[in-house]
């Protein structure tokens, strides 16, 4: 609903920007906005169940834990909960990884970032979303697939022994 929504103001604001009259705005903003959520409504539901497949039936409190370790925090010792991060990590490298490949994204977030220059310099107010669209690029393209790739190889490592109960203070010696 809110893709559908916005994509209705985006097509909107677009075709009101360009001349167009108001009845055209808004039957092409109706239009865009439909099909959207359209989109949206039918790939919703194997989006999550993609998602519960990876996550596993681990009780709430314990997926919140390997939902936050997957992407940042302190590797969690609970080896189920690390193995839930594993699979949470690696599920969402191959969903960033999508058809264009991240030289082309960021190649296209390069191009976007030159419109939001121009924009700007015109005094656009397109500007900003082309800044705000590019930076998504950017980072989507640059920086997201590299952080997942260190989290997963810190998740794959094997966990450090703990002392079970030791302490790591050396003992005095005794007289």
């Amino acid at each position: 609903m809110l893709f559908g929504l916005s994509g209705a103001v985006a097509t909107g604001l677009s075709l009101k920007t360009g001349g167009a009259s108001w009845a055209e705005t808004g039957g092409f903003a109706a239009l865009g906005g439909v099909m959207l959520a359209i989109g949206m409504w039918w790939a919703e539901p194997r989006w999550r169940r993609e998602r519960a497949e990876v996550e596993g039936d681990l009780p709430s409190e314990k997926l919140e834990l390997a939902r936050r370790a997957a992407q940042r925090g302190p590797v969690p010792s609970d080896p189920e909960v690390r193995a839930a991060a594993l699979r949470i990590a690696s599920y969402d490298l191959d969903s960033s990884t999508w058809v264009p490949g991240p030289r082309i994204r960021t190649a296209i977030g390069a191009v976007m970032a030159i419109n939001a220059v121009g924009a700007a310099r015109s005094g656009s107010l397109w500007a900003l979303i082309f800044a705000f669209s590019a930076a998504l690029m950017l980072w989507f393209g640059l920086y997201y697939p590299r952080q997942l790739r260190r989290r997963i190889e810190l998740l794959s490592q094997p966990p450090l022994p703990t002392n079970a109960g030791n302490d790591s203070t050396p003992e005095k010696p005794t007289a």
